[in-house]
This record gives structure tokens, C-alpha cells and sequence, in this order.
């Protein structure tokens, strides 16, 4: 007969959480984008926080750079905007930026049309520039234009064992063929698969459903693991999600021997 092994050891994730957020998250769609703003002239007649608002955005403003955005690289952000003037101020913001490892998209936000001044923010590190005033058509042309291509740099499928949780659109790979997953599996398979035989615990899968494209299911864990485990049956992989007693879920793979 056949006898299913298991690792033995259930260690705990020990605090790679923000890359894990950075790596499994861009790949899941947001409800609600969120920006973080750096102004410097939060009452000027020109409101950009409040326009992005009544665009739909979850805008949060501040007159300088903030411990958060400098916190190794890593954004609960998906777009950073830098309205930062005289330009070549904002320009320093964006290089003191990517120079502490922020990876979110910077759009610069300036007062000059000229080659030159486009030039200099491009080298600084921002993805994109938008010179004031700009009207709400334009501004979300291009920021369809920055979250498109956030989007095309998914990052590699992850693997586990002899499954393959593909990001680019959100599947399931395995020797009995492919299924597709809900925002919210992805983000549990994902996050699991990304360390196979290490507990996630609960709470941080949490924080990932709540910044998934999941809004009806926060905190409905057991309800997906149960949904992938039946998945992970159905294309007969070799791997199994089980509760990790007071550590949360930890993804293991098979190995079958005979007995």
C-alpha cells in the first residue's frame, strides 16, 4: 500500500512578512488602489489629494517623506506621487526613494513641461511625470498607463513540490492538469507555497486578504484552504494545506512510498 509522509518539523515564518507581501501582492488585483501623496503645498489652490479622492482613490497625504516609505522597500502603496515643488526638490525626494529600496511606482508631479525637467525626473527614479494643472481625464490616462505596467512585470510563478501557482492569471498548475483561483485562494496558495513546510500564521494571512481584490471573505480562511485543498485534489498534486496547531497553515508536499 501507499503511506503518505510528512515532514516532520512545522518551523514558523520568522519575519520575512513585508517581502512576502511585496512579492505575492502585486500580482492580485486591488479593490481600491491606494496613494500616498508627498505634498508641500497641501492648502495650495491646486488640491491633487482631493482630486485623486473624487477619482476613487484611498489617498493618504503628507508634507514629507515618512519612515514608511523609507521602511526597506516595501509599500502597502500602489502608487507613490511626488507634488514636491521647485521640481528639482521633488526630484531629490525621488531618488532618496529608490535609494533606500522603495519599488512602488513614482509619479512625479511638476510644474514644467520642458524636455529637460522630464529628463531629470526620469533619472531620479519616477516612472512617470504629469505637469499641473491636468484635468481628471488625463490623470487617469496615465495612471492606467503606470498600474499597466506594474502589472506586466508579474513576478515568476511560484512552485512547490508538483504544483505551480502561476501570477500572471491566477492558476494552478500540476501533473492533472490546471484550475483557476479567486483573488483570495492565489494570495493563500501563494504566500503558502512560497516557503512549503513553514507555517503562515493567520494573522498574516489576513493582512494579505485584506490588501487582495477580496472583500467578501476577509478572515474566511478555513473556508478558502478548504477550496484549495479540493482544487489541489482535483489536478492530483502532491500537496496538501493542514492547520499548524497555534501557528496558523502550512503547505506540505507528499512523498508517497510503498509499504
Amino acid at each position: 500500500m501507499f503511506v503518505a509522509r510528512f515532514g516532520a518539523q512545522c518551523p514558523e515564518m520568522d519575519g520575512d512578512f513585508q517581502g512576502l507581501v511585496s512579492r505575492v501582492l502585486p500580482s492580485a488585483i486591488a479593490v481600491e488602489r491606494r496613494i500616498f501623496i508627498v505634498n508641500n503645498s497641501l492648502d495650495g489652490s491646486f488640491n491633487l489629494p482631493e482630486q485623486f479622492r473624487t477619482m476613487g482613490y484611498s489617498v493618504t497625504a503628507s508634507g514629507g517623506v515618512t519612515e514608511e516609505l523609507l521602511n526597506g522597500g516595501v509599500s502597502d502603496y500602489d502608487l507613490i506621487v511626488i507634488d514636491v515643488r521647485p521640481d528639482v526638490i521633488g526630484c531629490q525626494v525621488a531618488r532618496r526613494l529608490r535609494l533606500a529600496g522603495q519599488n512602488a511606482p513614482i509619479l512625479l508631479v511638476s510644474a514644467r513641461s520642458n524636455r529637460s525637467a522630464l529628463d531629470a525626473a526620469r533619472a531620479a527614479g519616477a516612472d512617470a511625470v504629469v505637469v499641473l494643472p491636468v484635468g481628471n481625464d488625463a490623470l487617469q490616462a496615465k495612471l492606467g498607463e503606470i498600474f499597466a505596467t506594474a502589472a506586466s512585470q508579474a513576478p515568476h510563478p511560484v512552485r512547490a513540490g508538483s504544483i505551480q501557482v502561476e501570477a500572471a492569471d491566477h492558476v494552478l498548475v500540476s501533473e492533472g492538469g490546471k484550475v483557476s483561483l479567486a483573488p483570495d485562494e492565489y494570495c493563500v496558495l501563494a504566500a503558502l507555497a512560497e516557503q512549503p513546510g513553514v507555517a503562515v500564521s493567520n494573522g498574516m494571512i489576513d493582512t494579505l486578504l485584506r490588501r487582495s481584490a477580496s472583500t467578501s471573505r476577509h478572515g474566511a480562511t478555513d473556508r478558502i484552504v478548504g477550496e484549495l485543498n479540493r482544487k489541489l485534489v482535483d489536478v492530483r498534486s502532491n500537496a496538501v494545506i493542514s492547520a499548524a496547531r497555534g501557528a496558523g497553515y502550512i503547505l506540505r508536499t507528499v512523498e508517497l512510498a510503498c509499504a
